[in-house]
């Protein structure tokens, strides 16, 4: 029993073993410009620029004027529900 275990073990080892060079394998071979620079010391540095937003249009937050046609609006919606409620027969007193 100990003989069939210990060869088990021998086995997933040396996959794991197989795999992880593989895997190393690959990875130098694709990325072989990163991984030298790396080993080199010679990581090139990021520079970020920081901006700062545009400052929005004056009229989007305090508009200038009022509309003058929101009365003209609200009689209309007025006029409008007056006249469901009569076809209706609702009362919303």
């Amino acid at each position: 029993m100990k003989l069939l275990a210990k060869k088990r073990f021998a086995f997933i080892g040396k996959s794991l073993l197989w795999s992880l060079m593989l895997y190393v394998a690959f990875m130098v071979t694709i990325n072989w410009d990163e991984v030298s620079n790396t080993v080199s010391g010679n990581n090139p540095i990021t520079v970020i620029n920081q901006t700062l937003p545009d400052a929005p249009p004056p009229g989007i937050n305090s508009p200038v004027t009022t509309p003058t046609n929101i009365n003209t609006h609200s009689v209309i919606v007025k006029g409008i529900i007056a006249v469901v409620k009569a076809v209706s027969g609702f009362s919303g007193h």
